[in-house]
């Protein structure tokens, strides 16, 4: 039996192709809401501006014949570290940027509208402002830059400040020597000089434009987006329920019971032409029985109709094959060997009593068991009055059971036995494994793979002689206006059937008329 908790790649695909409609949905409607709410949204603008970051100029010394130290770090880090120094600034700048700006916004609104990045591992920093307008946004692309570009020069000047005080200090300190103070006062001119000129280790590379369109929103990228979210929540809602949807395939049901579909049996809604097609399939299924007998010995044409559970409409497939073994002229004996819940003497017009459970009790005495029914051509041996609970100590035995269906094979040219579900008790198996065919009824709508895999398993260890699957409850596999307009009509969509006393005689390997049923099962003599 396959295993249900893991995939392989045709069942993958299985369930895909099963649920292609539910992904699909999925998708477009993922698709079409991300295109109406970004559709909604306002427009929103974006400019960016590039600070181009150098080295920063090692610290000054006080004596310049000291080589300054190197710098060990990578592209990578100096590009971290770079982002880290802009992005320190812009905090500190937003005050600074509202009042050049003179803008409305507080400066925290004016920091989140601010978007800094590396441009790789390049020495340049992208600053993207966010507006309402193309003027907005690159208006604060270019204040925040400039900003930033005058904090970095004020930086490089105090550094230079620091070191001309230190100087100073060195020049009020006693003990110093006149040509000593002569050299630390020509150094300090020099970097008065230098402070003057100090611009700083960034600059405005690329300063922002005006953007002619908005960045946002863009409904077509929000479609798309949204389409493969929708497309991926499709497949893995498709998985989700492949992994927990208990129903089998056509496939998967005949790998189960080891045997093929012979029949769908559609459902009889109480239309013409539906109940025109469900006595059809029940033609099919008498067709492909008798076809798979042809080669096999007259004498074996005892079949059973079981179920894994109950409720799969078992019974009424049971009736449907015997009328339509019976309207193709053969005499047909319906045996109730349900002895929990009989209902084929409902379903034909007869009566429960007196039944198998009277004749495997020994309390039938005379009393012939072989009843006449509502449809011409079919008999019934109901299955009498047994308490539930004796139903599987009743039925001793398999060659008790043949016995049986030995002396119902005289009564007519075929036998349809409705036994009990498989899994509901053990008398089931035993009925159901002395006939020279069965045939397994399994509901297409609520089908389920461990009660099929243990009725199934049931069978085999039983050595039970299935012949197929007939599947209830079905979809017709062509539209229905196909079949509408290939029937005529004007032609009677009720089946038409032999009237009482005009039974049909065999043909073909029937043709000989089978030897006279015993006493008990004699038919009652008919009301005149």
């Amino acid at each position: 039996m396959p295993d249900r908790t893991s995939f392989d790649l045709s069942r993958l695909l299985a369930a895909l192709r099963k649920s292609w409609p539910l992904i699909l949905v999925i998708t477009l409607v993922a698709a079409f809401a991300g295109y109406v709410v970004s559709w909604r949204q306002p427009d929103s603008f974006q400019a960016t501006a590039k600070l181009l970051f150098r080295a920063e100029d090692p610290v000054p010394q006080i004596d310049p014949n000291v080589p300054p130290p190197e710098n060990p770090n990578s592209p990578d880090t100096i590009a971290a570290t770079n982002l880290q120094l802009a992005d320190a600034e812009a905090d500190d700048a937003a005050v600074e940027v509202k009042r050049r700006l003179r803008s409305p916004l507080d400066p925290a609104e004016l920091r989140g509208r601010l978007t800094l990045a590396p441009e790789g591992q390049t020495e340049l920093i992208t600053v993207t402002g966010t507006g309402d307008t193309g003027r907005e946004a690159a208006s604060i692309a270019n204040a925040f830059s400039e900003v930033i570009v005058d904090a970095r020069r004020r930086e490089a000047q105090r550094r230079v400040e620091r070191v001309i005080q230190a100087i100073d200090a060195s020049l009020t300190a006693p003990g110093v020597t006149p040509a000593a103070a002569q050299t630390l006062q020509a150094r300090k001119e020099q970097l008065q000089t230098e402070r003057r000129l100090q611009t700083g280790d960034v600059s405005v590379g690329v300063p922002a434009t005006v953007p002619g369109s908005p960045s946002a929103p863009r409904p077509m990228r929000s479609a798309l987006l949204g389409g493969f979210l929708g497309l991926l929540i499709g497949v893995g809602l498709a998985l989700w329920l492949a992994r927990y949807d208990r129903r089998l395939t056509d496939a998967e049901i005949e790998e189960i019971v080891g045997a093929e579909i012979v029949a769908r049996i559609p459902n009889d809604s109480g239309s013409a032409l539906d109940h025109r097609l469900y006595l059809e399939a029940f033609q099919f299924l008498r067709a492909n029985l008798q076809l798979r007998f042809e080669l096999r010995p007259w004498d074996e044409r005892v079949f059973a109709i079981t179920s894994p559970v109950p409720n799969s409409g078992k019974t009424a497939v049971a009736v449907g094959l015997a009328k339509a073994l019976a309207s193709s002229g053969f005499r047909v004996v319906a045996v109730d060997f349900d002895l929990r819940r009989p209902a084929l003497h409902d379903r034909l017009g007869g009566k429960m009593s007196p039944g198998l459970a009277d004749a495997i009790l020994g309390t039938a005495g005379n009393k012939t068991l072989y009843q006449e029914t509502s449809e011409p051509g079919v008999s019934l041996v109901a299955a009498g009055v047994l308490p539930p609970e004796r139903a599987s100590s009743a039925v001793v035995g398999i060659e008790q059971v043949s016995e049986l269906y030995d002396r119902l094979r005289k009564a007519g040219d075929y036998v349809i036995v409705d036994t009990g579900p498989l899994m509901i008790g053990a008398d089931s198996t035993v009925v159901a494994s002395a006939v020279d065919g069965l045939l397994m009824v399994v509901d297409a709508t609520s089908v389920d793979r461990e009660r099929l895999a243990a009725a199934a398993e049931q069978l085999r260890g039983a050595r039970a002689p299935v012949l197929g699957v007939v599947l209830n409850r079905t979809e017709p596999l062509l539209p229905r206006e196909d079949y509408r307009n290939y029937y005529s009509t004007t032609e009677n969509l009720a089946w038409s059937r032999p009237r009482r006393g005009e039974i049909h005689p065999p043909t073909g390997n029937n043709a000989a008329p089978p030897p006279a049923p015993p006493p008990e099962l004699q038919p009652p003599a008919r009301r005149r």
